[in-house]
């Protein structure tokens, strides 16, 4: 049996949860987790410290599918990357990925949100302290709670840098997409990426690591 511990009073937080847990089968034991906040922080904190299975659902790992398909790990908070792929998951969403960048003197620092570094972080510090006192040129991308708005700007943020670094977010991956070299934590998928020329093997099984609604409802992400 699942409990789940959505965010409390969001909606979507809880009915991703739910989702998730009502199409498990019936051995899936452990714990459902939509968000990080204060209202569900010691319920993370305390599944972190027993040694539960625990199963992390979050947005996509690629912008050109949020809203649409869902990431869910266990005992994880992202896919490692590691295994085989058809590639046509990815190939399904349109992306063309650009020759490797040059690292260089522009660098992009991609905040996340405070309860994020603090809770599943556990480092409030950890961006600052890759950037400050840096002689490079950075561009602090500050959090923005609007995920669509952030998106929207993203790009021409890419656009600019020849280096990202951030903690986990998926700004990372498009970051990759895009050519560009990034520095992040052991926690993001990106970290485990140490080939430039294996991306399309590593981008294809995060695609094939993420459902949509329909896939999570009929058990195809069980399976």
């Amino acid at each position: 049996m699942l409990k789940i511990h959505p965010v409390p009073g969001k909606k979507k937080s809880e009915d991703l949860c739910r989702l998730v847990a009502d199409s498990a089968p019936a051995s899936a034991k452990g714990h459902v987790f939509y968000g990080v906040k204060d209202g569900n922080l010691a319920e993370w904190r305390r599944v972190l410290a027993s040694g539960e299975d625990f199963y992390v659902i979050d947005n996509s790992y690629f912008d050109r599918a949020r809203g649409q398909q869902y990431r869910v790990t266990k005992n994880r908070f992202q896919h490692h990357g590691d295994g085989v792929t058809s590639g046509e998951r990815f190939a399904a969403l349109g992306y063309d990925v650009k020759a490797r960048r040059e690292p260089g003197l522009r660098v992009l620092a991609v905040e996340q949100s405070p309860v994020h570094m603090r809770c599943v972080a556990g480092d409030e510090t950890w961006l600052a302290r890759r950037t400050c006192g840096v002689a490079q040129d950075v561009r602090r991308r500050r959090w923005n709670a609007d995920k669509l708005a952030a998106q929207a700007t993203l790009q021409a943020d890419l656009a600019w840098c020849n280096l990202v670094v951030t903690h986990s977010s998926a700004a990372a991956i498009e970051a990759l997409i895009e050519g560009i070299c990034v520095m992040v934590s052991p926690m993001s998928s990106a970290y485990h990426l140490h080939d430039f020329s294996d991306r399309l093997r590593f981008f294809g099984v995060l695609a094939d690591n993420q459902w949509t609604l329909q896939e999570i409802a009929d058990g195809a992400m069980w399976k």
